[in-house]
């Protein structure tokens, strides 16, 4: 990711250097253009891995935890009468 930033900072200077309206211009408005895509690309993908690694977490804690909870309350010393 860093080095997709990096990229597209120089890429936004070289744009900058060009005459607006000019096909170098516009060559390089494309590849900001293309690049910007695959930033948002990569982040949007980061951000699905992510979750997806966060729900399969919860879904692993959780289980075990249900199958517990009956059998804690019927031990004498978890009971709310106790």
């Amino acid at each position: 990711m860093v080095n997709l930033r990096r990229k597209l900072k120089s890429l936004q200077r070289r744009l900058k250097r060009k005459q607006t309206g000019s096909a170098n211009w516009k060559k390089a408005q494309i590849k900001v253009a293309r690049l910007h895509e695959r930033v948002a690309h990569t982040r949007q993908d980061c951000h699905c891995k992510q979750a997806h690694k966060n729900t399969k977490f919860v879904a692993a804690v959780s289980s075990p935890g249900a199958e517990r909870k009956g059998s804690l309350l019927s031990d004498p010393r978890w009971s709310p009468t106790g």
